[in-house]
């Protein structure tokens, strides 16, 4: 049973799933998504074997063992086609003039985008649209000349196929690292072991 913070359920998972069945067919796999206090609760009580997602510090958590797989950095996606593909970087008029859709902030990933937004000196727009959907925002970008600041690997799928596109951002943003949470000192029962050495090769091939 995998705990899947909502980033790395939307992005980095379904890919993970298709190859891990492909490879492991015989493997029964159960997700469980929600936000990283009850995900990590549900690993403490056994609920699940393992946690994955964006590896948060957090209080009182020295019964958790992290392991960073990834870097999901905050990025700015636009469909493949978009009039703005040959800009060399990314400027605040940009987000005004194509409109940008985000995250809401009631959430902590909309809270991290808006942060990292203005580390990189682009301040959200007071006209953005805000959305608790993926499948929204998703469906924007690709259908509109609407930008989107989001976790890289929220959108993985769509990168692979080539339907959108990375921006060029005037400097690197800051690391978000992501992987496992595993309870400190917890036996590892020989199906999770495959798991987790099939994730980390998983990735290897992606870096």
């Amino acid at each position: 049973t995998i705990g899947a913070l909502p980033v790395t359920a939307a992005g980095f998972l379904p890919g993970l799933l298709v190859a891990l069945r492909t490879a492991m067919p015989e493997l029964s796999i159960h997700v469980v998504q929600g936000p990283t206090e009850q995900m990590l609760t549900a690993l403490r009580d056994r609920s699940v074997d393992v946690v994955i997602g964006r590896l948060y510090m957090l209080d009182a958590s020295n019964d958790l063992v992290r392991e960073e797989l990834f870097d999901d950095p905050i990025s700015i996606f636009a469909r493949s086609d978009h009039p703005i593909a040959t800009t060399t970087s990314l400027r605040q008029s940009d987000l005004v003039e194509y409109g940008l859709v985000l995250p809401d902030v009631t959430h902590r990933v909309g809270s991290e985008i808006d942060e990292a937004l203005r580390s990189l000196n682009l301040e959200p727009p007071q006209t953005a649209l805000r959305s608790n959907s993926l499948g929204l925002i998703r469906e924007l970008i690709l259908t509109s000349d609407m930008l989107a600041a989001m976790p890289r690997l929220m959108m993985a799928g769509d990168l692979m196929r080539g339907s959108v596109q990375l921006l060029s951002l005037p400097k690197q943003p800051e690391r978000r690292p992501s992987g496992f949470f595993l309870a400190e000192g917890r036996e590892l029962s020989p199906v999770l072991i495959a798991f987790l050495d099939f994730t980390r090769n998983y990735v290897e091939r992606f870096r």
